[in-house]
């Protein structure tokens, strides 16, 4: 059996790649924690995939709520936010390795301690990952849905969040922001829409999932909120020295690449001095 709480305390620090298909759908309690009970009711949700996917297609307009919610409706960035789960999950099968395009030469496909060939996923596999990643989604979106539904209610929530931890923070900053024009649903609505996936690598993508997905149900927009706020206050004395068409180019062309346990090491700092006092977000 695995225990949650301890389970969740370790993937706030990362989970080792190996452990990471398993540890992901355990957190978000699509996979039971109790070893005995595993098998029989993946087995169950996978078989549930396989008839929604016929029912769509025997009669699409009908069975078109059973694939996305329909209050939700079909968002432009939905695909990306399935690009993670289906990473990890078919390193599930190759003991978290990397799966990458295949390059080979001739009949020999790349398989490596840290890679391996697509060309290396079985049918099975594939088919297995297809519904583990529907449910994964599903789930995720039942924690974060008004962030997609009409008038975006909750990223709009969050946005106005962002700015006034932004001013409790960095007062100077947050005022020059202010002085020259540029609002916060400008500069970092796309952050909240699609959880940094254009503005990052995978892998930065796929460790930050670890820690959001580790405080479920709440914890994953609550602390990519903070995510946010460390990167602006990161290159504050940069932003502060900006005009206003100068901050736009910049944040569209910042590079996320820095060390990212620092980023969220930071933005842990930033969001304890809000615990227990959420009530100045509201």
């Amino acid at each position: 059996r695995i225990h949650l709480a301890k389970l969740r305390s370790a993937a706030w620090n990362g989970i080792p790649a190996e452990n990471r298909s398993l540890a992901w759908k355990v957190l978000l309690n699509y996979m039971p924690t109790i070893a005995s009970t595993r098998e029989n009711i993946i087995k169950r949700k996978r078989a549930e995939y396989r008839d929604i996917v016929t029912k769509f297609w025997e009669n699409v307009p009908d069975s078109a709520a059973a694939i996305v919610s329909s209050s939700t409706g079909y968002v432009q960035g939905f695909n990306e936010l399935i690009c993670p789960f289906i990473i990890v999950y078919l390193g599930g099968y190759h003991g978290g390795r990397d799966v990458k395009g295949c390059q080979c030469q001739g009949a020999q496909h790349e398989y490596n301690d840290e890679n391996f060939c697509v060309e290396h996923i079985t049918d099975d596999q594939l088919a297995e990952v297809e519904a583990d990643t529907f449910h994964s989604l599903a789930i995720l979106l039942s924690k974060i849905q008004t962030h997609y539904t009409e008038d975006q209610p909750g990223l709009q929530k969050n946005i106005l969040k962002l700015s006034k931890v932004i001013k409790r923070v960095d007062a100077p900053l947050h005022n020059h922001l202010l002085d020259e024009g540029m609002m916060y649903q400008q500069m970092c609505f796309r952050w909240f829409h699609n959880f940094l996936l254009r503005e990052t690598s995978i892998s930065h993508i796929i460790r930050m999932w670890d820690t959001y997905l580790s405080s479920i149900p709440s914890g994953f927009e609550h602390f990519h909120l903070f995510v946010c706020a460390a990167i602006i206050v990161q290159h504050s004395e940069t932003l502060r020295n900006m005009r206003l068409e100068e901050i736009f180019r910049f944040i569209q062309d910042l590079d996320y690449s820095d060390d990212i346990e620092v980023l969220l090491s930071q933005a842990y700092v930033l969001s304890t001095l809000f615990e227990g006092n959420e009530a100045h977000l509201e």
